[in-house]
């Protein structure tokens, strides 16, 4: 099983989507986001196969459905080392004592959420827009201004993070996306 850390900004500046919970997402216009890399939570694959990096932590989801997650075509990030998931990475998440701070360095155990947001700024990824992110904790208003330099924005409104409209950043980032392929070549 790989590390994580040895795709540390392996990414950078590649415009990214974090979808989690798909079944609100389903209202949202997700192929605008086609060339954006995305990055799906949990069970997300269900609904929205064209997902890039999955990150998983539901570990009954992945022994139960290991088969049909083994089957997608994407990167997986597992939170916890007891799964059957073939070649994935494990994210190795730290415990936290206390407030987290996001160092770039660590991924620290949380919400699975936050913790997708933590390997978004891992893999050096920027702009990263999220969706149906309605338990992110507040302190990432304070790691958005600090770490990410305000480029962590939602598309749904149902966050605390700062709101966009999914047809204004589609037209802002659409044409300055990596090619797809050329980003996964980086995360081999």
């Amino acid at each position: 099983m790989m590390n994580l850390c040895s795709h540390r900004k392996s990414l950078v500046d590649a415009p990214t989507l974090i979808l989690n919970n798909i079944h609100p997402v389903r209202k949202l216009k997700i192929r605008l986001f086609s060339n954006f890399l995305t990055i799906g939570l949990n069970d997300v694959f269900w609904d929205y196969q064209d997902i890039d990096i999955l990150i998983l932590d539901d570990l009954k989801l992945m022994r139960d459905h290991s088969e049909e997650i083994n089957k997608i075509r994407c990167m997986k990030i597992c939170l916890s080392n007891k799964h059957d998931i073939k070649n994935s990475i494990y994210a190795n998440p730290k415990r936290s004592k206390g407030v987290v701070s996001c160092d770039e360095k660590h991924i620290y155990e949380d919400d699975i959420q936050s913790t997708s947001i933590q390997i978004a700024m891992l893999l050096g990824c920027s702009p990263v827009f999220v969706a149906n992110f309605n338990n992110i904790s507040k302190r990432y208003s304070l790691i958005n201004r600090k770490i990410f330099n305000n480029r962590l924005f939602s598309i749904t409104s149902d966050s605390n993070l700062k709101h966009v409209d999914q047809f204004s950043i589609c037209a802002k980032y659409n044409d300055k996306c990596p090619n797809k392929m050329d980003l996964m070549k980086r995360l081999v």
